[in-house]
């Protein structure tokens, strides 16, 4: 590339001003900033579903209560999901729990599984029609008005999806964008930005800052 070397020193101050720049909109600007974290917070929402499946293979136990049932480790059988809260140029993530729709082995839908064992609330079970519960006990049919349940999810898995959601994002949510690449995309769109704007300062264009937020600009769009 041939380049044009008049102007030198004005060209070299440039190119360390539009560098200089870059990096100050990417840590400052409040749309790119929250742009990088957006992208990543998904990539980190993404990864958790599938290890929280693994897991929840691994240990139905203590993490049935947030899948359908009989459908544990499943991705479409989840019954949580996460969101990308925004928060000025801080963004975060959450999970919420939705409705189960699949019956139990009662025949019942459990709509509030996830919520209700998860907490551990005690569950109190009422008859819809007719004035009493029914019940197979060792071949035996069992009445009772209703039914009182402490902890339906048992000690097991109060709380053990937050748990398990608190300890990855604490501990290896930073691990896992390293280790699928994201650090290195912000680094090679960092690069392509840099090659394309030296080419243009060596044509004569002087102008860094605008440049820069240009820069900036791309390189939060293109972070995914």
């Amino acid at each position: 590339m041939a380049v044009d070397t008049g102007k030198m020193p004005q060209k070299i101050v440039a190119t360390a001003k539009y560098h200089t720049e870059t990096l100050t909109e990417l840590h400052t600007n409040p749309q790119n900033k929250s742009q990088i974290i957006k992208n990543g917070l998904n990539l980190v929402g993404q990864y958790f579903g599938f290890y929280m499946d693994n897991l929840a293979r691994r240990d139905s136990a203590s993490f049935h209560h947030v899948y359908e049932n009989d459908k544990v480790g499943s991705a479409n059988a989840r019954l949580f999901y996460y969101t990308i809260v925004a928060n000025s140029s801080n963004p975060s993530i959450q999970y919420t729990f939705k409705d189960a729709t699949v019956p139990e082995r009662s025949g019942q839908v459990f709509k509030k599984r996830a919520f209700v064992m998860e907490a551990g609330n005690p569950v109190t079970i009422k008859p819809r029609n007719g004035k009493f519960l029914v019940f197979d006990v060792d071949g035996e049919k069992v009445f009772a008005r209703k039914s009182y349940v402490p902890n339906p999810g048992g000690n097991a898995v109060s709380g053990a999806f937050a748990r398990t959601f608190n300890s990855y994002m604490n501990k290896q949510a930073s691990i896992m964008l390293e280790d699928v690449g994201f650090y290195d995309k912000i680094n090679q769109e960092m690069l392509k930005e840099s090659e394309d704007a030296l080419s243009r300062i060596s044509s004569g264009n002087l102008n860094s800052s605008a440049l820069a937020k240009e820069s900036a600009n791309k390189i939060a769009r293109r972070s995914k």
